[in-house]
């Protein structure tokens, strides 16, 4: 098990790679202008008519599943092998780069509204997933390193895979499917309530 310094260590790095990842993101939407913002605007906007009017926002349980789940499964087979050293830490940057730009976009195609949008539609479904993500993050660094301290040092020690990581994992797991249940239920509810007030 990783001492109290290098679990901490090892959220300063995912942190500072979200965050990172965030800015760029953010950045990158502000500077992506034109016909796609447009054409995002006009999608929402219809979305949201066909919702106001009384129509379901229906989304595709596999999507949602597919959506929720695929950050931390990535995150899992990273920690798995040495490769997580660094896969580990892009990966963040990633995910804070898709999170920041889609919101950044909502904003920018919409306005005050679009705020709105992006806390329902984004910020729901992430508050326990991002949370698990970091918890399964620290722990596939410190089993990925200890994989490649394993592999460079040819010692055989203690096992790799502890009981912890098990546990862990399945919570984390436990907390993302509950993301996706509230992206699958309460964000088209919500979203329903809120429509004729984004429009």
């Amino acid at each position: 098990m990783p001492s109290k310094k290098e679990e901490a260590t090892a959220l300063i790095l995912l942190s500072v790679c979200f965050i990172v990842g965030s800015l760029c993101g953010s950045m990158l939407s502000a500077f992506s202008g034109g016909s796609g913002r447009q054409a995002l605007a006009a999608y929402i906007q219809s979305r949201l008519e066909h919702v106001a009017q009384g129509g379901a926002l229906s989304i595709s349980p596999a999507a949602v599943l597919w959506g929720v789940l695929r950050w931390p499964l990535l995150i899992l087979l990273l920690s798995v092998t040495p490769a997580g050293l660094v896969g580990l830490p892009v990966l963040f940057w990633a995910r804070g780069l898709l999170l920041s730009f889609a919101a950044t976009s909502f904003t920018q195609a919409m306005g005050g509204p679009g705020r709105i949008f992006a806390l329902i539609v984004l910020g729901i479904p992430a508050i326990p997933c991002v949370p698990a993500l970091f918890v399964l993050g620290v722990q596939g660094l410190d089993v990925s390193r200890r994989m490649t301290h394993r592999i460079l040092s040819g010692e055989k020690r203690a096992p790799i895979f502890q009981r912890h990581f098990l546990l862990r994992s399945v919570l984390c797991l436990s907390f993302c499917l509950f993301g996706a249940a509230l992206d699958r239920w309460a964000v088209p509810a919500l979203v329903g309530v809120l429509a004729n007030d984004l429009l």
